[in-house]
């Protein structure tokens, strides 16, 4: 189970990886704002990783420490995670009917273009991989670390 949540966290990463690559072109300056704060993203992925580093030293010594402190810390990752999809959602749902240039405004008979923010962009299915795996995951190291404690 431990090596499956390792696993599961490596996809996790490479799903999160494509995320931030997408958001971060998109991010040029010349669009409106980002509805998800650089704190936030910076803080999910920096903890993200240093929880793999752990639990990958877990594998190694097998010590319920390790176990339990990779577990806290994959429940501030997902609270991270769940707030920038809760932004996100909003986003999305807001800009729905618009195309990926932007939402169609109609002001005295003009048309014009106006720019979404750059999460709009993030592709639906890679949004919800990325969330599956990151649940698998956070599932795998609870029942690892309770099993380490349950023996």
């Amino acid at each position: 189970m431990a090596t499956a949540a390792l696993v599961t966290w490596l996809l996790t990463a490479a799903c999160g990886l494509g995320l931030v690559s997408i958001w971060i072109i998109e991010h040029d300056g010349d669009g409106p704002a980002s509805r998800l704060p650089k704190t936030a993203v910076g803080v999910h992925a920096l903890f993200a990783v240093t929880g793999l580093g752990l639990w990958a030293t877990f594998l190694d010594m097998r010590t319920s420490k390790l176990a339990w402190t990779t577990v806290g810390i994959l429940v501030v990752v997902a609270l991270l995670g769940l707030t920038m999809m809760g932004r996100w959602l909003g986003v999305y749902r807001a800009n729905r009917g618009a195309s990926l240039v932007g939402s169609a405004a109609h002001i005295e008979g003009v048309r014009t273009e106006l720019p979404a923010p750059p999460e709009r962009r993030l592709p639906i299915a890679l949004v919800v991989v990325h969330g599956v795996f990151a649940v698998v995951t956070l599932t795998l190291t609870l029942l690892t670390a309770l099993e380490l404690a349950g023996s």
